[in-house]
């Protein structure tokens, strides 16, 4: 059996894109926002940091604005990241690690 898919849907991590390239190099490669918020909300979970997402705003926010770069072009994520991960509460280093290890 010889597959050629038109398109891949993943979450956006790094790992799956870079096999789905290497074994499908003529596929559309297509990121699915709904997985990478469900999988950073079970991180947010791992971290203890569900009951301070819940709570405090401005935490949250700055936690939703990490995943939001998803929408950005692929060429400027790393470079928002890097805005981005000072300004992040120390609460989330374990996440913005995470999140860095595995998506950006």
């Amino acid at each position: 059996i010889e597959l050629k898919p038109q398109s891949i849907i993943t979450d956006f991590e790094l790992a799956a894109i870079n096999v789905s390239r290497s074994k499908f190099p003529d596929t559309n490669n297509k990121g699915c926002f709904f997985h990478l918020c469900q999988n950073g909300w079970r991180q947010i979970q791992r971290c203890g940091l569900a009951i301070q997402y819940g709570n405090d705003e401005h935490f949250s926010i700055m936690v939703r604005h990490l995943f939001a770069i998803a929408f950005l072009p692929s060429q400027e994520i790393p470079a928002a990241f890097n805005i981005l991960k000072p300004q992040m509460p120390q609460e989330a280093n374990d996440l913005v690690q995470w999140f860095e290890d595995n998506y950006v």
